[in-house]
């Protein structure tokens, strides 16, 4: 051996010998010294034998490492092929170095066993040397620095290796643990796990440590697989003494993920500012394994009344159904005895308040035996039943559908007693609410003696329980752990949290299974103000002709309005619905168009709904006065007929009293004629009314009384005696246009005026101006179109 090293021998492989060493290494060995001889072929830690085949080349690395100084050094290995414990002949020289190398640095490549070798536990001797390379010898000092180092090898008769068990394809939720595993033979079979990132475009192998171990042996572990080492492929490579490099099948490691988180109630959701609303993650519908609960009632042996539709009737109260579960059936088994089955109608209320009819009169075939026997004995009305009852005989004791009648139709027959008519034709509209009181009833809906007594029932529900995955939601602000919000939520993963944030906002949440999380479920988060009643209506006055409002302001997010009546002073309150007497129903403000007075003292309420989930606030009942239109009556006296120089009064009376009048004369308002009587003259003369407005403001209009002229022959000269202006009147027919000739003539019988008139009114005035003639007797000529004289008259001018 070497006397000491700049140089060592740091790692030796060969097949299956991989040996690390360092400067201040001892071989396990006798003999051993540090820096000059390692014996790595017996003793405690000595490394196995590798399999080397006969006539196998196999890849070899030596690495030198520098313990002094770097100089050039040469590697050399040898191996006893005739095992006679000499290194003798120039064939057991299986590698030299091509030239010396300064300082440290790794040699490889291959040995060649000759076919002839012998076979069994051969030494191996490892040289490097401060030498050239034609100066390394295996015995004795090569050189005065360097180290050698012995092993065994097991020389075996060469087998070609190959897979016998190839790898499987492997599907793990992350997080989990995978493991591929495979099976193959040859001399010195050895094991590299390869990995694909990209589909198989390019594979490299893989060490042990992180995910992996077993890398070089027929299985391959990985622990703890995250989400993104989905789609990665996996493959073995297979060498041996004997064996070229040989693939295995790549396969495919699936990694599923936790999915989305489904959250109820679905996003997005409405929250009332103030007050917590829970929001939960929930699996799929289904998730769970079904469960299937029966509650049942005891023997009630109530009877069923002959051609009662009151009938009788049984509660149920179901319970422990849990919060989200899925109803996928109902069975109701039923047992009862009637002496004409025919008459019977059967009905199932829901705690939603939906009712299904289960029998209907069996299917309307008036079946029936006319004896008192078992008609019903453990009879199941099924939602997944398929025949109808009337495709059974009596007893009846198997499974039928329900005839889930709507419409009645058999001779007026219900569709199931009193205050139990079907509301549906479908069992899932009796599912929303499983948790509470469902009721059989029963009834006898036809005459004639007929005897029955209702004597017990089930309930099986059906039902998939929705589990719950717990989450981390974020952000926290606004969130809570307890359903009065008093308890912030702190990041922590749970399956429900409650809602209370001051504005609107958008939380996310991820549900973690080990070290894997889901991708993230967003709930956008609408804050809805809730209602308040900002003004009260007030109570409202109205005539029964005009139309009255009540109003409301309302403050809170998108309110909705429903206007309520009472009758009854407050008892009882109906939807107000829009029609011929109202208007605005469901706004803020609703009109109460010409109420009949009959409605006076009708009380009015609003009910102001926020938006959803936030409730709704009812306002205070007002009172509606509806006030009657006054009576109003027009007279006239002394004169209902008048001619110059007579006058009549029209008087009016009001019930209730009047505030204010407008008289009218032929449809149109006299001017300033506003007290309750009026004076009329001949120039009056026409068709009187009054509009009356009473002290409640209503209004309404007297009969009307006629003002007529007084046919007289006679002229009307007025004044007389007079300072020279006069009117001068005379009759004419009403709606007779006629021209009239006026002359005046003096005491001395001169003509002193002539004017022409135009007369189409009873005793239409005709005025004369004597104003430029002195004081005198004038007589006074009316004469017609031709001249011809009709009356004379005579007035007195003074001055």
């Amino acid at each position: 051996a070497t006397s000491t090293a700049d140089e060592d021998i740091f790692n030796v492989t060969v097949g299956t010998l991989n040996n690390t060493s360092t400067c201040t290494s001892v071989g396990p060995g006798p003999g051993s010294a540090v820096n000059l001889y390692a014996n790595y072929t017996t003793g405690t830690g000595a490394p196995a034998a590798p399999l080397l085949g006969q006539g196998s080349s196999n890849a070899f690395s030596v690495q030198v490492g520098t313990c002094g100084g770097n100089f050039n050094n040469s590697v050399a290995i040898f191996i006893d092929l005739n095992q006679n414990g000499v290194f003798d002949v120039p064939a057991e020289r299986v590698y030299l170095s091509a030239a010396t190398t300064v300082g440290a640095h790794t040699e490889t490549g291959f040995i060649a066993i000759p076919a002839t070798a012998v076979l069994g536990i051969t030494r191996m001797r490892v040289i490097s040397a401060e030498t050239a390379p034609a100066n390394i010898v295996p015995c004795g000092a090569s050189s005065a620095w360097g180290e050698t180092e012995d092993y065994n090898v097991n020389i075996v008769s060469c087998i070609t290796g190959a897979f016998t068990s190839q790898p499987s394809a492997v599907t793990i939720a992350c997080g989990n643990n995978a493991s591929f595993t495979v099976a193959g033979n040859g001399t010195g079979a050895a094991y590299q796990w390869q990995e694909s990132t990209n589909g198989g475009g390019t594979w490299n192998n893989v060490n042990n440590g992180g995910l992996y171990s077993g890398t070089n042996t027929p299985t391959l572990t990985l622990a703890g697989v995250p989400a993104s080492y989905n789609a990665y492929q996996y493959r073995c490579v297979l060498t041996g003494t004997c064996t070229a490099a040989t693939n295995s099948n790549a396969v495919l490691l699936t990694v599923t993920q936790p999915p989305a988180p489904t959250i109820f109630p679905a996003p997005p959701v409405s929250v009332c500012l103030g007050t917590p609303a829970p929001i939960s993650i929930t699996t799929p519908a289904g998730f769970g394994a079904p469960v299937t609960v029966s509650f049942a009632s005891p023997n009630i042996n109530v009877p069923i009344i002959d051609n009662a539709v009151a009938g009788a009737n049984n509660s149920i109260a179901v319970s422990g159904i849990p919060t989200g579960a899925v109803i996928t059936k109902i069975v109701v088994k039923m047992n009862a005895t009637h002496t004409w089955i025919g008459d019977l109608v059967v009905a199932l209320k829901a705690p939603n308040a939906q009712v299904l009819n289960l029998d209907y009169c069996i299917n309307q075939t008036n079946a029936g035996n006319g004896v008192l026997g078992p008609a019903f004995t453990n009879t199941l009305i099924s939602s997944a039943g398929v025949n109808a009852l009337s495709t059974g005989t009596q007893p009846y004791t198997a499974t039928f559908k329900a005839d889930a009648n709507t419409a009645g139709g058999y001779f007026g027959a219900p569709t199931g007693p009193t205050g139990f008519a079907a509301t549906t034709a479908s069992w899932n509209a009796i599912y929303s609410v499983p948790n509470g009181n469902w009721i059989l009833a029963w009834a006898d809906v036809f005459g004639g003696g007929d005897v029955g007594t209702f004597i017990n029932w089930s309930i099986d529900i059906t039902y998939t329980p929705i589990v719950p995955y717990t989450g981390i939601w974020t952000p926290s602000a606004g969130l809570f752990t307890d359903a009065a919000g008093t308890v912030p939520y702190t990041g922590t993963a749970v399956s429900t949290v409650y809602a209370k944030p001051a504005a609107s906002t958008t939380y996310s949440v991820t549900i973690s299974a080990g070290s894997c999380t889901s991708p993230a479920t967003t709930i956008p988060v609408t804050v809805n103000v809730p209602v308040a009643i900002t003004t009260q209506p007030a109570n409202a006055a109205v005539c029964t002709d005009k139309t009255t409002t009540i109003s409301v302001a309302a403050s809170g997010t998108s309110p909705t309005y429903q206007w309520q009546v009472s009758t009854d002073n407050g008892t009882t309150w109906t939807n107000v619905a829009n029609g011929t007497n109202y208007a605005g129903a469901t706004a803020s403000t609703i009109n109460i168009i010409t109420p009949p007075t009959t409605w006076s003292g009708y009380r009015y309420r609003v009910i102001v709904n926020g938006a959803a989930p936030c409730g709704s606030v009812t306002s205070n009942a007002v009172s509606l006065t509806v006030n009657p239109l006054p009576t109003v009556n027009v007279t006239a006296a002394p004169y209902r007929r008048l001619f110059p120089g007579l006058r009549t009064t029209l008087s009016s009376t009001s019930t209730p009293a009047a505030a204010s009048y407008t008289w009218f004369r032929n449809g149109t308002a006299v001017t300033g004629a506003t007290a309750g009587t009026l004076l009329v003259d001949v120039d009056g003369l026409g068709d009187y009314f009054v509009r009356v407005t009473d002290v409640n403001g209503c209004v309404n209009n007297s009969n009307t009384v006629s003002i007529l002229d007084s046919s007289n022959g006679k002229v009307f000269i007025y004044p007389t005696p007079n300072k020279g202006q006069f009117q001068v009147r005379y009759y004419s027919v009403p709606g007779n246009i006629l021209p009239r000739t006026l002359t005046v003539f003096d005491a001395k019988g001169t003509r002193v005026h002539t004017q022409t008139y135009t007369i189409g009114r009873p005793y239409d005035k005709m005025d004369v101006n004597l104003g430029n003639y002195g004081p005198g007797v004038y007589w006074i000529e009316l004469g017609d179109v031709n001249g011809k004289r009709i009356v004379v008259g005579r007035t007195v001018v003074l001055r």
